[in-house]
Order: structure tokens, then C-alpha cells, then sequence
């Protein structure tokens, strides 16, 4: 266990637990300043309010673009956040208005 990286087994990276705020009523896609090394899984939560989200994006990139597969549940009222990778392995994102920020906590597994 390492306390900055988090679990470490062979080539196996799990990475410690990291939050970021999502501000709320973003029109225009804002970096979240969370950088994805590839291939690697991106798991997350979001808290917004009484709103709640739990899901995975898998990333990799061939140097042609960005290639992600997002797979998430939430609650039976959305959290209305859109994430998305960029082509500098970015995550970005929009918020509907709610009037509340969202809470996203995530950590990155590496292979």
C-alpha cells in the first residue's frame, strides 16, 4: 500500500480516493482537472443533493482519439451531470441547474 499511489500488486494499480467538485448549471464542458493515463478504469460517484450516481468508465487511447465506454446507475432522479474524455485524456463535464454542486468521488485502476 502505498498512501499517495494506493494499492499496488505487480502491474495492478488501484488508486486512492479523490474528490472533486462539479459546479452546478455548466453549459460549456469544464475540465475537472482529473487526467486519465491509459488503459485504465475510472471509477466514481456522484452526490448531488438527494441525487446520487455510481459508475465506471473504461479508457483507452490509440493516439486517434479517445475510446470510453461509460456504465453507470442512479437515482430515479438523475444527477444531471454529463462526463466526458477528451483527446488530451481529460475528464470533462456539464451540470444542468439543480441549485445544488455536485460531489464526484473517484479513483483510477491501472493495469
Amino acid at each position: 500500500v502505498n498512501s499517495t499511489l494506493g494499492i499496488i500488486a505487480g502491474t495492478l494499480t488501484i488508486g486512492t480516493g479523490t474528490v472533486a467538485n462539479l459546479a452546478d448549471g455548466v453549459v460549456s464542458q469544464l475540465n475537472t482537472g482529473i487526467f486519465l493515463t491509459v488503459p485504465c478504469i475510472f471509477n466514481y460517484s456522484i452526490t448531488r443533493g438527494s441525487r446520487y450516481r455510481t459508475g465506471t468508465i473504461h479508457y483507452t487511447n490509440d493516439g486517434t482519439g479517445p475510446e470510453y465506454q461509460e456504465i453507470y446507475t442512479e437515482s430515479k432522479n438523475p444527477v444531471g451531470v454529463t462526463l466526458d474524455v477528451n483527446s488530451s485524456h481529460s475528464i470533462l463535464y456539464t451540470t444542468t441547474v439543480l441549485g445544488v454542486d455536485a460531489t464526484l468521488k473517484y479513483n483510477i485502476t491501472h493495469f
